[in-house]
């Protein structure tokens, strides 16, 4: 903590201490501080004080919880980076779908990325429908434009669906050249999710991808 806290200048952080109340679990607490303070995001290690699963892509409790009832957007910590170990940036990828949500999944990343050195990837799964062409060519040439915009380095692709849209873009890190630093996504997209639902991307990237997930909530 303190080795954190010694990256930024007193007027960037303030350290908040609240002690555990009996009656209650830590992982309300956590959440709780993070409402009464609106918090823009949360960021957690997947893993508490127990260690790691069996399984080392599996959550914590406190982790699991937060990422379904948190009040903010959220980044899920699995692998320690380090920008002293990075010289040349890290790698964000971005799983978007043309719909507002990932477009906010997408500019949360820009408000945290290093724009001179790092580089962004955003991803779309292609639908078997009719429309499809014409959607995926609208997004794509916004997605470019906004690259111009935003004045990063960026990377458009286009996923051919295999099987489910989650299945597809697990798929695709898994033979990815270079691993992301960072998988965002937005915690729903198209789909007609409420409350502290998750869409079926975000689901399965927090749950089985072994990257640091960024859920992003509007």
């Amino acid at each position: 903590d303190a080795a954190l806290v010694s990256k930024f200048t007193k007027d960037r952080y303030s350290l908040c201490w609240q002690p555990r109340e009996a009656d209650r679990n830590i992982r309300e607490q956590i959440l709780e501080i993070a409402k009464d303070h609106k918090s823009d995001l949360l960021v957690m290690g997947y893993h508490g004080r127990k260690g790691p699963k069996e399984d080392g892509t599996l959550l914590g409790s406190v982790a699991s919880h937060s990422v379904y009832y948190s009040p903010c957007s959220i980044a899920i910590i699995k692998q320690d980076k380090s920008r002293d170990n990075h010289p040349d940036g890290f790698s964000w990828l971005v799983c978007v779908d043309g719909s507002n949500h990932s477009e906010f999944a997408y500019n949360k990343v820009i408000s945290l990325m290093k724009k001179n050195k790092d580089k962004v990837t955003c991803i779309i799964v292609r639908n078997e429908t009719e429309q499809a062409g014409a959607f995926l060519e609208n997004v794509e040439n916004a997605y470019r434009q906004k690259f111009i915009d935003d004045g990063v380095d960026g990377e458009f692709t286009i996923l051919n669906k295999e099987g489910s849209i989650p299945k597809t873009i697990l798929g695709y890190l898994a033979e990815v050249e270079r691993d992301p630093d960072f998988v965002s996504c937005a915690s729903y997209g198209l789909g007609h999710h409420t409350g502290s639902l998750l869409g079926s991307v975000a689901q399965s990237l927090i749950q089985k991808a072994k990257y640091n997930i960024l859920c992003c909530k509007k």
